[in-house]
């Protein structure tokens, strides 16, 4: 079933990768991304969910937000974003990987809140 998530996070949609041949650092830099994102909703999030083919594949505790590419900006052109983080304790990614999240990342979407983002 779907996990209960607890604290505010940002299910991220990730594609072509294998998650398997990539180190964690690059997995990181895919997952922390460029996105298109409520500043308002994302501001709220703690935590930040790798999903590939619907799976969580890793999490993240997100440290802070910044527009993306332009490092110390105030605005991101086009509303784009990434998060600076580090991998979530022993804890939580055990408990989040491996859920199933299909029905939360329907269609094009590749951002979701959940757990009150």
């Amino acid at each position: 079933g779907e996990p209960d998530f607890d604290e505010p996070g940002i299910l991220i949609k990730i594609s072509n990768v294998n998650p398997s041949e990539m180190s964690a650092q690059e997995l990181y830099g895919k997952v922390r991304g460029n996105w298109r994102v409520v500043l308002t909703r994302a501001h709220n999030a703690k935590l930040a969910f790798g999903v590939l083919d619907g799976h969580i594949v890793e999490v993240y505790r997100i440290d802070e937000r910044l527009p993306a590419g332009r490092m110390g900006a105030l605005e991101s052109e086009g509303g784009r974003y990434q998060f600076v983080g580090h991998l979530a304790d022993d804890e939580l990614r055990e408990r989040y990987k491996d859920c199933l999240v299909m029905d939360l990342l329907h269609g094009q979407n590749q951002i979701r809140y959940v757990g009150g983002a």
